[in-house]
């Protein structure tokens, strides 16, 4: 053992042993169901499908005992294979823990520490950098902007389909993934597929939206779920289904709400650790197997290449958990260690790491945390007041040990913002975070009036909060005074442009822009905010430039078709415009704005068929659409029905909040018809 798991195990019998003057000391946990290699030969070199999910908690998974879970397509898989009972991410984050997937090493060891400004380096070698040199075909199908090019993750992969748009959804990341297997199926390949569903703001499509009505979080994993029905399937198709391991996890959980967090990013707790892990192999797992053992994201790289008799990547920190799997005598993985830096390096609060074994995790902040887990799954129960002793001699000089054994330059650095000496207990301000998130999501989505309230109670509860500081200084139109937290990360500069933006300056807003795209030139949802504020400025030609930059990037964006069909026709340029807003519906068929914009455009150029085609569909799929029913009644007057026209009319002054331009020429339009 190294002197690292050593020390764990020690903190494991000290601490157990120190508790149970009030509690039964836990047993161990229960081995896996023997999984011997069952009578399937084993290709040479078989192929690898990693599938990661965004925020997906396991126990929201119907092979995870969720009864009320929709995802037979992972629970027909898990039947199929194996799944992990106690699997758990690096960090609460999307970048570390991808890092720590595909290098095996942990955040202070590759240096990625959290999602803002990071970047993997180039001298760490990734596991599509290890597949490529054993003869692989690689390829990447991702839904996040956070997880393109410039993440670092990009090493090792012939090809790479990323829009930078964390909008995408599974869909289109299950459409390019199928056409790699197509291209990649007659030889080993190694496919990366990551989901960017589930997402907070939850927004699943309408279909699901309205079965899921009251759990949108879970709505949105029903539907990736469907998407990896496809791909699965379409591995069956092609007989390749039993020559692949097929791996699926996620890169970290959810809490919605427990703990008092929102999300993820804070804290350490199970919500947000704890992670779904499922692999099929049917030449080395049996089908249906349970293992109870405990895994860290650092250890998949190592089991995945010994479960493909693969030559092991050097110098990483997991371990490969086969010999585990098989039912043999290796011994139980010990506590794997977990952090978060994001309240630390956002807001100035203490940095959060951890310590998890099967039973017990130990969190080391200003209150320390101790959690029996077996009796107390939720970590309601903090037993480190009562084991003050344990914690200070067991407990703190174990992580230290670890961390230590890690490595990494100054591995328990927060370097958070100046002028915050005492760094506040995040569980004393968490929501100060989820008031930040809100703001966040406000501000991205075009309303930053409703930011101010919401940054107004951040500062309430954590005052001098630098990230609410600066986010609020921009919304007011003070650029010179957003200064504060990650001033010229990627992050802030998309936030002050948009905040700007709201405000009418559309200059200032332009420069934002640029300076984000100077920090991530492939950015396609930022040419595309771009290229809004220049339609804005009047910049038509500008506009052009770049939302034609953003589909470059990409060419499934819906909202820079629809865009780009505007600018199109304002520079009359009809037949470009209608091209445009068919790519628009083509990239998503139920886009509102794109069918109103088709229809009205089709409308002028005296296409009715066409026109009548589109309003329909529009007001099939988008009942709340108010202009729908304005634009159908200028539809049935081009077809001559009065009647149908003053009935859509009706309809519309019925609806509330109407534009009042629009309202009055509804009114006027409906007394020229005699209504």
């Amino acid at each position: 053992m190294t002197s690292a798991k050593i020390v764990m195990a020690a903190v494991l019998v000290v601490v157990l042993a120190s508790c149970s003057k009030k509690e039964d000391t836990p047993q161990a946990p229960a081995p896996a169901t023997p999984a011997p290699r069952v009578a399937i030969p084993a290709p040479a070199k078989p192929n690898l499908v990693l599938i990661t999910m965004e925020a997906t908690r396991a126990d929201h998974l119907g092979c995870y005992d969720d009864s009320q879970a929709k995802t037979p397509a992972l629970d027909a898989l898990a039947r199929e294979g194996v799944w992990f009972s106690k699997a758990f991410a690096v960090a609460p984050m999307t970048l570390p823990s991808h890092a720590s997937i595909f290098t095996g090493l942990y955040p202070p060891r590759h240096g990625v520490r959290d999602d803002s400004g990071a970047r993997l380096q180039e001298s760490e070698t990734t596991l599509a950098e290890h597949l490529k040199s054993q003869g692989y075909a690689t390829a990447a199908s991702i839904g996040a902007h956070l997880l393109s090019e410039d993440s670092g993750l990009r090493q090792g992969f012939d090809s790479t389909a990323e829009p930078k748009d964390a909008s995408r959804n599974a869909a289109f990341v299950v459409d390019d993934a199928i056409e790699a297997v197509n291209r990649m199926s007659g030889g080993p390949f190694f496919l990366w597929v990551q989901l960017n569903d589930p997402r907070a703001p939850y927004a699943p499509p309408p279909g699901f939206r309205a079965a899921f009505e009251n759990r949108l979080y879970d709505g949105e994993i029903a539907w990736m779920d469907v998407q990896l029905k496809r791909l699965f399937d379409q591995l069956r198709s092609q007989g390749l289904i039993d020559k692949t391991l097929i791996v699926v996890t996620a890169d970290h959980g959810e809490s919605l709400g427990e703990h008092g967090e929102d999300t993820h990013g804070v804290f350490v707790y199970d919500s947000t650790i704890k992670v779904p892990l499922i692999m099929r192999y049917p030449p080395m797992i049996l089908p249906n197997v349970k293992f109870t053992g405990v895994v860290s994201g650092v250890d998949l790289a190592p089991t995945i290449l010994e479960l493909m008799a693969l030559p092991p990547m050097p110098a990483v920190q997991g371990e490969s958990c086969v010999a585990r799997l098989s039912g043999g005598n290796a011994p139980e993985r010990d506590a794997v260690y977990a952090e978060s830096l994001l309240g630390a390096r956002a807001f100035g609060w203490a940095p959060l790491h951890a310590l998890r074994s099967a039973e017990e995790k130990f969190v080391d902040a200003p209150r320390a945390e101790l959690y029996n887990l077996s009796r107390d799954p939720s970590e309601t129960i903090n037993l480190a007041p009562d084991n003050a002793k344990a914690v200070a001699e067991t407990w703190r000089p174990s992580l230290d040990e670890a961390m230590r054994v890690i490595g990494g330059a100054d591995a328990k650095a927060a370097a958070g913002p100046a002028g915050r000496t005492l760094p506040r207990d995040p569980k004393q301000v968490i929501a100060a975070s989820n008031y930040f998130q809100r703001a966040q999501e406000a501000v991205a989505g075009g309303h930053a009036e409703q930011a101010v309230p919401l940054l107004n109670q951040a500062l309430a509860r954590d005052p001098g909060n630098p990230a609410a500081k600066s986010l609020l200084a921009a919304i007011r139109g003070e650029p010179s005074r957003a200064t504060g937290h990650s001033a010229n990360t990627f992050a802030s500069q998309w936030n002050l442009g948009n905040a700007l933006y709201v405000h009418g300056k559309y200059d200032e807003s332009a420069k934002a822009f640029r300076a984000a795209l100077a920090l991530k030139p492939q950015n396609a949802e930022t040419h595309y905010a771009l290229g809004n504020v220049l339609a804005a400025k009047g910049d038509l030609a500008g506009a052009e430039t770049e939302l034609r930059a953003a589909l470059a990037i990409d060419p499934k964006m819906a909202d820079g078709w629809n865009k780009l069909g505007i600018v199109l026709q304002r520079t009359d340029r009809r037949p470009e415009a209608l091209a445009a807003y068919s790519r628009a519906l083509e990239a998503s068929p139920d886009d509102a704005d794109a069918l109103f914009n088709r229809s009205k455009l089709e409308l002028l150029e005296k296409n009715l068929p066409e026109a009548r085609r589109d309003v329909d569909r529009l007001l099939s799929s988008h009942k709340d659409y108010a202009a729908g029913s304005f634009l159908e009644a200028h539809v049935c007057v081009a077809e001559g029905n009065t009647a149908g026209a003053k009935d859509a009319l009706t309809k519309f002054l019925a609806l509330p909040n109407l534009d009042p331009r629009m309202k009055a020429a509804a009114t006027d339009m409906l007394a020229k018809l005699g209504g």
